[in-house]
């Protein structure tokens, strides 16, 4: 029992590290920041609601990028491993197969931390940046945007002194998103009542939260999927689970679908920003966890019996 802790953790702590190096999850959580930081600016979303309608769409795209970027990397992961035939090395020594892929989900959703947590900072900053129903928070969002860059430039100087640019950014994003924010806690907003902590929507915290284990869910799912070591086709069947799992309550809640609707995974219990409540975030880390554990097993012993491809 001790050794096979030791096992997972070791791969768990290769694949995190081998996440926070990808160029590929570089670009995704730049390009990610970039539309987070836009999205409040947009005039066509300058209603009476416009604080709200500005929340969802950071919520959707923490959940909806954070999950199709940890599929991205659980698939480069294990499908990786794979291809090169390095898991035919670590599966010759006296490890589990089914401990490898679910230590490889586990590593990867918590190389993705990074993503999170600074996507989740942009959620609660764009819900300053549109306090005001008319009237742009000019000050938000220029912070928003000095933070992006020092982070950019703080991990393109660690570039040029050796480091690998994308591991530079993954520390760089929250401390410069850290320290942003922290100032913009302490600066008003013209026009308005209230300190800078004040004109925050804090109500979002549980929803923030939420997005976590729907993120992990996603790697597991694709992880699992990547066993059969084609990395393309498992990245499409992925992502086509995920749309159904945004719409399981809808297609398949019914009659004979009821069984489609135990056995797909589904990410509605990551999502309900107008209901997220702290007992919520517990039942949705509790699914993920006990769907991602069944899934694994399912696929350990499904594995255990087949030739490596």
């Amino acid at each position: 029992m001790r050794r096979a802790l030791r096992q997972f953790v070791t791969i768990a702590r290769l694949a995190a590290t081998e996440t926070i190096r990808s160029p590929f999850l570089a670009a995704a959580l730049l390009a990610a920041l970039l539309l987070a930081g836009v999205l409040p600016l947009l005039g066509y979303i300058a209603l009476l609601e416009k604080r709200r309608l500005v929340t969802d769409s950071l919520l959707a795209l923490l959940l909806t990028g954070g999950s199709l970027s940890a599929m991205l990397a659980a698939v480069q992961s294990v499908g990786g491993d794979l291809r090169r035939r390095s898991a035919h090395l670590v599966l010759s020594k006296p490890v589990e197969r089914g401990l490898w892929p679910a230590a490889k989900a586990v590593g990867v959703s918590a190389g993705l931390a990074p993503f999170w947590f600074c996507l989740a900072l942009a959620v609660l900053w764009g819900s300053r940046t549109a306090a005001d129903a008319y009237v742009i928070d000019d000050r938000a969002a220029g912070a928003f945007f000095v933070s992006l860059l020092a982070a950019i430039g703080l991990a393109a100087l660690a570039g040029r002194r050796g480091r690998a640019f994308p591991a530079a950014l993954a520390l760089a994003a929250p401390l410069c998103f850290t320290v942003g924010f922290l100032v913009l806690g302490q600066v008003g907003f013209r026009g308005m009542s209230g300190s800078g902590w004040q004109l925050i929507d804090w109500r979002l915290l549980p929803a923030l939260v939420m997005a976590a284990p729907g993120i992990a869910l996603a790697a597991a799912v694709a992880s699992a999927l990547a066993l059969r070591g084609e990395p393309l086709g498992a990245l499409l069947v992925g992502g086509l689970l995920f749309v159904l799992g945004l719409m399981t309550d809808y297609l398949f809640a019914g009659g004979v679908w009821r069984v489609l609707w135990v056995a797909l995974p589904s990410w509605l219990p990551f999502w309900s920003p107008e209901r997220a409540n702290w007992p919520e975030v517990g039942r949705a880390a509790a699914y993920a966890l006990l769907y991602g554990a069944a899934l694994h097993t399912a696929c350990g012993a499904a594995w255990a019996r087949k030739d490596l491809p």
